[in-house]
């Protein structure tokens, strides 16, 4: 697939933040140029480009928020209760896969507290066990 194939198959935000990239942000100038050449053949120039810019960097800054979101409350419950299972396991490393990788530790951080939960709740059992036989 060419250059311009891959382009014309890009929504238009996406073709906004290739074009208003910077060198630091690792696009080939080959390719914002493309970008840009993209954007002029869907006549889209001035204005309406500033309004995609703008979706764009909201876009931008939520996805960006996403990867420093931390499990909410009623996960760390679970996971306190279940994280030592094959699920939970599964699930913290499902987060890292979905680009969640801080709820992915913390996920990981609740399994290993779970699986010391229940060590104690289990001992704290058989040291009853033992004193009341």
């Amino acid at each position: 697939m060419t250059i311009t194939e891959r382009l014309r198959r890009m929504q238009d935000e996406d073709l906004v933040r290739i074009a208003r990239s910077r060198e630091s942000d690792g696009f080939e100038p080959e390719f914002v140029d493309a970008a840009k050449v993209e954007l002029r053949r869907r006549g889209l120039e001035g204005e309406a480009i500033g309004e995609l810019a703008a979706q764009a960097e909201q876009l931008a800054a939520y996805e960006k928020a996403q990867l420093d979101a931390p499990l909410n409350w009623p996960a760390r419950i679970a996971f306190l209760l279940f994280g030592f299972t094959t699920i939970g396991i599964i699930f913290a490393i499902a987060q890292r896969h979905l680009g969640y990788p801080r709820k992915s530790f913390e996920a990981f951080v609740w399994s290993a507290a779970s699986l010391g939960f229940w060590l104690v709740i289990a001992v704290f059992l058989l040291l009853a066990d033992a004193t009341a036989g």
